[in-house]
């Protein structure tokens, strides 16, 4: 009988021990900033907060885009667009177009978007990033934030919302 919770206890070391090494955290010797799968966010140059999706089913973030114009500046293309925040405040923005995304789309087929890069800050962590540029206003989170900014940044909760204690504060 005392053989199985020393068993038991072994199992449970050694699982700890092996989730720990194939955890990127504790190879960089950083601590996990865990969210919920719903998170405020900042966006550069605009206070916010607006609510976002953290999806680690998305490799992309893509963000809810109004107004939207193409046009060429030295010989790039760049994009305006307006965003508007959960307090109806809009703000308008000029970003370089960096690449065009396909995006698969269930039922619609794949479309093709512009991607431009922002800074946003979701659970106290500020990093520039590649959005798509999209109507989102259909979909009931106007940021959705993808891989490319959570990997190796934060642990999302899928059962959580609103639970990161660090806290990004207006730009």
């Amino acid at each position: 009988m005392t053989r199985r919770p020393i068993a038991g206890l072994a199992l449970a070391i050694g699982t700890t021990a092996f989730a720990l090494a194939s955890c990127p955290w504790a190879t960089l010797g950083r601590v996990a900033i865990v969210a919920g799968y719903v998170e405020q966010a900042w966006s550069e140059g605009f206070g916010g907060p607006f609510s976002a999706k953290l999806d680690t089913g998305a490799k992309t973030s893509s963000i809810n885009a109004q107004k939207v114009e193409m046009f060429q500046r030295g010989g790039q293309a760049w994009i305006r667009f307006s965003l508007t925040n959960e307090s109806e405040i809009p703000a308008t923005f000029e970003k370089r177009i960096v690449r065009t995304a396909r995006i698969k789309r269930a039922g619609v087929g794949a479309e093709q978007r512009p991607v431009a890069v922002l800074t946003v800050c979701v659970a106290g962590v500020r990093a520039a990033t590649e959005f798509t540029l999209n109507n989102r206003s259909g979909m009931q989170y106007p940021f959705l934030i993808g891989r490319s900014f959570l990997q190796g940044r934060l642990l999302v909760d899928s059962g959580a919302m609103n639970i990161a204690r660090q806290y990004c504060g207006a730009n």
